[in-house]
């Protein structure tokens, strides 16, 4: 038998589709594997997006790439929050329409007292397509 850990995912689905290739991998103990893949996949794309400076481009770009991440096939519970939070982090950097302290968005370069407080984002259930994530001021 092959060693599946370490195949290519893309080679794995030439002979069997991709959904049984994950499975597969899932089963065969990868799941540590892959978990730290994923976990490497958010941080790129937090890294890239909630730098120092942002724009609603990039967090847009961000935004999409999570959501990717969540449709993939085979998550368990503790990658989907981990996707669920960097969700959170994106959509609390997109509503803060200012730049303060550490926070520039180029395209708010300005500070606005409106958003003076503590963004907190509150998820309100949990579906399995994508995360109910309530944004607001905290005073």
């Amino acid at each position: 038998s092959s060693d599946v850990c370490s195949s290519d995912l893309g080679a794995a689905a030439e002979h069997a589709d991709a959904e049984r290739a994950v499975t597969e991998r899932a089963s065969t103990g990868c799941a540590a594997e892959a978990s730290s893949t994923l976990v490497s996949e958010i941080r790129d794309i937090l890294v890239e997006a909630l730098g120092i400076v942002r724009n609603e481009a990039g967090l847009l770009r961000a935004k999409e790439a999570l959501d990717g991440l969540l449709n993939r096939n085979g998550l368990n519970e503790k990658e989907r929050n981990r996707i669920y939070l960097a969700q959170a982090l994106v959509m609390s950097a997109r509503f803060r329409r200012e730049s303060r302290g550490a926070h520039f968005r180029e395209d708010f370069p300005e500070r606005d007292d409106d958003f003076k407080g503590i963004i907190v984002a509150e998820m309100t259930d949990r579906p399995t397509d994508h995360a109910n994530i309530e944004i607001g001021i905290l005073l």
